[in-house]
């Protein structure tokens, strides 16, 4: 018996540490996703921010912050916008033209539920010699557009209320076994069985939750769809695993 506690403690340990490393990935490759523009005389970086979910008929923005490397500046660098899908968020302006450095607003209206790709393509600028910016394929954001937002709001709390029903669950059985200082009766594999699932669980939430690649792969097999995945089904995971 103790050389399976030991085993499972160690597997627990284990597991937080995938937790941390995953945490650690989804933030290098948030902060890397950015278009890099390399030309001759400098170069600078282009970056958009997360577009926040929107109801039906409603606008939302993006924002868009340019920066650079050292002190040279650069005007008149157009960008136009390409939705990967159609017929769920419309730009409201098709091109914009970019100065570094600068922060620049982009509104969408919303005409249809589901999921769209925001995407980017570049225009060269005439006045000086450039090179495309690239990593520019990787400047794609998401926008979920919805039926209600009430609707979404019952939806979360349902949820949590899933994740604080079978969180209590699991702790009936350690409650009585420490009373009784006994484990008599509970089965080990059922334990190993348990944590293994939830170990497998946790993984593919925190991939889909956090880590973009995964959300981007996942979105590229099944193109409109939603990620599902919410917060409460994260903590739930981690809590059932550790």
């Amino acid at each position: 018996i103790l050389g399976e506690c030991k085993l499972m403690m160690e597997g627990s340990l284990l597991f937080c540490i995938f937790v941390f490393l995953s945490l650690c990935v989804s933030r290098v490759w948030s902060e890397n996703d950015c278009g890099v523009h390399k030309a001759k005389d400098g170069q600078f970086k282009l970056c958009p921010k997360e577009v926040k979910s929107v109801v039906v008929g409603r606008n939302t923005s993006l924002y868009i912050y340019t920066s650079h490397y050292d002190n040279t500046t650069y005007d008149n660098i157009s960008l136009s916008v390409i939705m990967r899908r159609g017929g769920v968020v419309e730009p409201i302006t098709d091109i914009i033209t970019l100065s570094v450095p600068g922060n620049y607003t982009l509104m969408f209206h919303a005409i249809g539920a589901g999921r769209d790709e925001i995407r980017f393509n570049y225009t060269n600028n005439e006045d000086y010699e450039t090179k495309p910016i690239t990593r520019l394929h990787r400047v794609v954001r998401d926008v979920s557009i919805m039926h209600s937002e009430p609707l979404n709001i019952i939806i979360a709390i349902i949820g949590w209320i899933y994740f604080v029903a079978w969180s209590i669950s699991f702790y009936p059985q350690i409650i009585l076994n420490f009373y009784r200082r006994s484990v008599v009766g509970l089965n080990f594999d059922f334990l190993a069985f348990n944590i293994t699932g939830f170990v497998a669980y946790s993984a593919f939430n925190i991939g889909l939750y956090w880590i973009p690649e995964i959300q981007r792969e996942y979105y590229d097999k099944y193109p409109g769809s939603v990620n599902q995945v919410q917060l409460n089904d994260v903590i739930f995971a981690i809590h059932a695993a550790a």
